[in-house]
Parts: structure tokens; sequence; C-alpha cells
């Protein structure tokens, strides 16, 4: 519309021009409109409306009837009355964007405070707000329209009033920026609010306004305050703790506790300016640790390693280490406990030697028990049984005169307690050490056993082995067979059973013995702990003699539904038996 009635009022001066003499004031007209334009939004338009005047006087001197004015100085008038124009125009558009800019920092200014997750506000001298920013309305719970002209009194409960007064007071004084802490009551709570103020200067450079900004940093203080909390925690338990704690970066001790300078003997001091931890680790151990700092370079997992260090006093001791990694002031830094066990590792040396030496003592006993089962086996049945079988004989004789007719009764008699005899004198040299065992290996020997205990407690016993025939160290065979002895006198006395599995197989390097049979089971915690207590003395040499020869017994029962046991032992065959065995195998 004002682009129209501009144009309008250029045109009717540019007919007025062409009707009128040439005077001297013919542009001046033209002022009206290019004034006008100042409410064109568009910031060039005065430049385009002076364009336009420029045109139309120059055709206005072309066009217009002669007056009393010389044309010199009509052509002076107007050119000069052009340049005037140009000139309003120029100032006209410089006005129009300042007034453009002023606009656009209006507009920015209030998209701060409208969309700002912070609270802003402006005050005047007399304290009365002149801004309220969004946040400022959901802090406060007034609105902008109500808060602008008010003082902090008037929103404010009085003792927040005269702290947010206090401090405007000293941006005034100070005419700079002043920055504090304020406490402000919520219906959560007191709260924490961080306030920055600063003064606004007029034209001047004096202050005409102060500008504030807070931010609420309740969560902060609660956070560092559990953040405090915590390191004093961690620092009273690092103090009293009987475990070395330490930190370190770039392989320097951060930190170290009270027990960690008692296991080095230095003070901690003398523990924090250490060129490397690595100078506390005996020479011997040290590619020890430099590998397993290569090796742990990018797992933050925890490590658990021992070695032996110096202490301050060149005693050298073993610690234990269970350090992580984790990352401290943006640096990578490793936390870790650390424990003198040198004591501890003393006594597990001796604990092994003492194990070693039991272990060599309860296999010698056990060398030694085969050894005079075998020699009390081999007397029953050479001079013993001899020696019955003879008595035999002469009985057998005297029966056979022709006289005996008044002793035949005792005679026959006699003849079958020597027979009895006899064969509890083989049975009794077999339980002892079946010859077999020695002469045909470990196959047939529970083979035979297996059909000996199923006669005699009428079981039914099913034996198998893979390969059939195998040799393996004496002493294997003799614990494996030995095992199953066990196992089979406890279930023909405990197990009611009717039915028993025997397995004997070769598992890569390993021989697997399996017994299972289907009796009443038994209650396997019990056992363990008769086990422990030393009671079960069958089920503690099965293990002893497993344990001897490196394998393990492990045993299964559910009550009603049978058991099992289970041998491992480690395969060594004879030398003699290595290629027969392959060939077993393979077929």
């Amino acid at each position: 519309m004002i682009v129209l009635v501009t144009l309008f009022l250029a045109l009717g001066f540019f007919v007025l021009d062409l009707v009128a003499p040439i005077g001297l004031g013919e542009w001046g007209l033209y002022m009206l409109p290019l004034l006008l334009t100042l409410r064109v939004k568009k910031w060039w338009y005065p430049f385009v409306f002076a364009a336009l005047c420029t045109i139309l006087l120059l055709m206005g001197l072309h066009y217009s009837p002669p007056g009393g004015v010389e044309t010199k100085w009509g052509i002076t008038n107007r050119y000069v009355g052009t340049s005037v124009l140009w000139i309003t125009a120029a100032l006209l558009v410089q006005r129009k964007r300042a007034e453009l800019a002023l606009r656009e920092s209006e507009r920015q200014m209030r998209a701060i405070l409208e969309y700002s997750p912070l609270p802003i506000f402006v005050k005047d001298r007399s304290g009365r707000y002149l801004e309220f920013s969004r946040q400022c309305e959901i802090v406060s719970g007034m609105s902008r329209k109500e808060a602008l002209g008010k003082t902090d009194y008037e929103i404010f409960p009085k003792e927040v009033a005269a702290a947010v007064t206090a401090m405007d007071r000293d941006v005034w004084q100070a005419g700079r920026m002043v920055t504090r802490e304020v406490k402000v009551p919520f219906k959560d709570g007191m709260h924490v609010h961080w306030s920055i103020k600063f003064p606004l200067l007029n034209e001047e450079g004096k202050c005409s306004a102060i500008c504030g900004i807070v931010t609420d940093i309740t969560e902060k203080k609660r956070a560092d305050e559990a953040i405090r909390q915590s390191e004093e925690r961690f620092r009273a338990i690092s103090e009293q703790s009987l475990m070395g704690i330490y930190i370190v970066q770039d392989r320097k001790f951060t930190y170290v506790n009270p027990k960690m300078t008692e296991i080095y003997g230095y003070t901690p001091e003398e523990m924090l300016q250490l060129p490397s931890v690595i100078d506390l680790v005996i020479e011997e151990d040290r590619p020890k640790i430099e590998e397993i700092i290569q090796r742990t370079a990018d797992d933050m997992k925890g490590v658990r390693y021992g070695l032996r260090v110096r202490r301050k006093d060149g005693g050298v001791i073993t610690v234990e280490v269970h350090r992580f990694k984790t990352e401290l002031n943006g640096k990578v830094a490793v936390i870790g406990t650390l424990q003198d066990v040198t004591q501890r590792v003393q006594e597990e040396e001796i604990l092994q030697r003492t194990t070693e030496q039991l272990q060599t003592l309860s296999r010698r006993l056990l060398e030694l028990q085969e050894t005079e089962r075998r020699h009390i086996a081999r007397e029953l049945h050479d001079e013993i049984g001899q020696a019955l079988t003879a008595l035999k004989i002469n009985l057998q004789a005297v029966q056979r005169m022709a006289n005996s007719t008044a002793f035949a009764p005792r005679l026959l008699d006699s003849i079958s307690i020597v027979d009895r005899t006899l064969r509890q004198v083989r049975n009794l040299s077999l339980d002892l050490r079946p010859s077999m065992l020695d002469d045909l290996g470990l196959c047939s020997a529970l083979r035979w056993y297996a059909d000996q205990q199923a006669q005699r407690s009428g079981l039914r016993i099913q034996f198998t082995a893979n390969p059939p025939e195998m040799r393996l160290e004496t002493a294997v065979e003799t614990a494996c067979f030995r095992v199953a002895q066990e196992a089979l006198t406890n279930i023909v006395r405990h197990a009611q059973a009717h039915s028993v599995w025997v397995e004997l197989k070769v598992e890569g390097k390993t021989l697997h013995l399996t017994i299972r049979d289907d009796g009443v089971g038994f209650d396997l915690d019990l056992i363990r702990q008769q086990v422990a207590n030393g009671t079960s003395l069958g089920v503690l040499g099965m293990e002893e003699r497993a344990s001897l020869m490196g394998g393990r017994i492990e045993m299964k029962s559910v009550s009603g539904e049978g058991s099992e046991v289970h041998g491992w032992f480690p395969v060594e065959l004879a030398a003699n038996q290595t290629e027969h065995l392959a060939e077993l195998i393979e077929k």
C-alpha cells in the first residue's frame, strides 16, 4: 500500500511539473513520498524511488514550459535536488538497515530468551525486570507478563530476594561480571543455583541494566558431595586395608596406601618418586612382568600374577598382584592390590614337598603290599598247596590199602576236608594276587575276577574291553584291577543288584574303567563325608590308588536307580605292546 501511495504521489508531482513553468523547488515535492518509503519493508526501496524521481526530474526539465528562471539555474537546481534525493535515500536505507538489524537482534534475543535451557533475565537500576526468559517462567512459576516491572521482593521469598539484590549491588558497584552460589528453597527441598550477572552498557559506556544467567547446580553439588564421600570412604578403607593398594600411571606410582609402604619398606614420598615401578622387580622376573604388560596392553580386565620384588633393605619377597586398567583424569591408569605371600609360598613349598613325600611313601607301601601279596600268594600256592596235595595223595594211598576198611569213613572225610582246604587256599592265593594279572594282563584278570564274583554271588556280570587285549605298565594294571575289585566287592555287599556291567576302554591317552549296577544306589553326600572323615577306607583306597597313578575316580548314584563308578588312568603301554594295541584299535 505504501509503495502505491509513493508511486501515485511521484506521478502527481511529475504531472504538476509538466504543466507548471520551470521553477526552483520542484525536486522538493518528491521529498514527501521519498520519506514515506521508510515505511516500506524492503530496505532497498528508497534507492529505487530515488532513481524514479531522478528520471522524472530530468523529464520535467525537458518538457516543462519555460519560466522566469534561466535555464542554467533550472538545470543546476534539478541536479542539486537529485543529489539531495539520493543523499536522503542513502540515509533512509542506512536507517532502514539499522532498524532491520535491530529487529533481527531483538528476534534473536527473543529466541535466546525463549529457547535457552538456562534462566536469563535483565533488570534496570531499580531492580525491576525488563526481560524474563521462558526458563525463568518455568523456574519461578510466574509468566513473563506478570514478572516484567516487578522486583525480586515481589517474586521470591524475602531471604532469597535479599541475597539476589545484594549480588545486584555488587555488580553495580564493581561494574563487571560477578558469580555466586545462591540457595533457593523449592517444594522438593533446597536447590543451589550458580548465578552469573554482568552489566549492560549504554552508548555512553555507563551501566544501564544488569543481565543475569542462572543454572541449577543442585545435582552437580550432590554428585560432587557423593564423589567426595566416596573418596573419603576409599581413603579410609585404603588406609586401614591389610593389603597394599596402589595406582600407577606411566609406570610411576601416583598413590600408595600405608600397607604398600610397609611391604616395601619405603616412605610414601620415596615410592611416589621412583622412576619406574619395574625397578622394584628383581632382574630375573622383569621379563615376566614386561610380557604381562605387553600381553594385557589392550585388555581392561583384571589380571592376577605373582612375582618377586626387592625391598628397600635389599630383601627379596614374593608378592601376589591383582590389577586392572581404568582411566583417571583422561589417562590410562592401573589400579591394583598387592599382598606379601612369601610365608605362604614357603609353606606351600613345604606342603608340596611333604605331599610328594607322602605320595612316594604311599606308592612304596602299595608296592610293598602288592609284593607281599604276591609272595604270600606264591607261598600259599607253592608250599601249602603242594603240602595239601601231598597229604591228599597219601590219604588216597592209605584208602587203597586192603586193611583200611575200618578207617574208610574217616579217610573219605579227611580227603574231603583236604579238597576244601585246597580250594580255599587257591581262592585265597588268587584273591591276594591273581597270577594271570602278571602273566596275561589286566583284561584277562578282570574277566576272570568278574566270572568268579558272578559264580559266588549269583550276579549277572557283563565284561567288555576295547581293545580286547592290552598290556599296560604293571603299576597302572594293578591300580585299575584293585579299583575294580573294590567296586565289585561293594556291589556284592551293599547294592542288592541283579546285573553289573564292567567296561574297560582306551580313550586317547587315557584308560577309562566303568562299573555300573542296577541296585538300590547310595547316598553320594554321605559317602563323600565318610571319605572326608576317613571312615570309608575302601573308597579312600580307590581314590588314593588312582591319584598315585595320575588318574581320578568319580562316582554317580541315584536312589533306586543304581550307581556308577568311573576311573581314569593314564595309558602307559608296555614297550612290546604298543604296535599290537595300535593294530587292535585300527581293527
